[in-house]
């Protein structure tokens, strides 16, 4: 099976990005919060990738969503432990093997789709 790479970032204002392997997904969204927003673009962007991958790898330069799904961080929020809950759930799921690393900002191929 293939490695899959993934970039994600996610915006106060409602928006989302995630570079999928070569494919974009660009989507807007109601958040409450920019930290809302980085948890969602991570969650939408796992959620249709299915089981042609086993391996991933996803990159965010939200550093505190990348520490807490990595279990290193607990995550007060309730809010963002529902989506943390929907993301295990979904690494669960499909038997993936995924890292979550944090990345520079100038470094996140997803921040430059959304113009940050």
């Amino acid at each position: 099976m293939d490695k899959l790479i993934v970039y994600t970032d996610g915006s106060g204002k409602g928006k989302i990005a995630a570079l999928i392997g070569p494919r974009v997904l660009l989507k807007d969204i109601k958040v409450k919060s920019n930290n809302e927003a980085e948890y969602l673009a991570i969650y939408h962007a796992l959620k249709g990738i299915g089981t042609k991958y086993i391996d991933l790898v996803v990159y965010s330069d939200f550093q505190l969503a990348i520490k807490q799904l990595n279990h290193e961080w607990a995550i007060e929020d309730n809010r963002l432990r529902e989506i943390a809950m929907d993301i295990w759930n979904l690494v669960t799921e499909n038997h993936w093997n995924i890292n979550f690393v944090w990345i520079s900002r100038k470094d996140n191929k997803a921040g430059k789709i959304l113009g940050k």
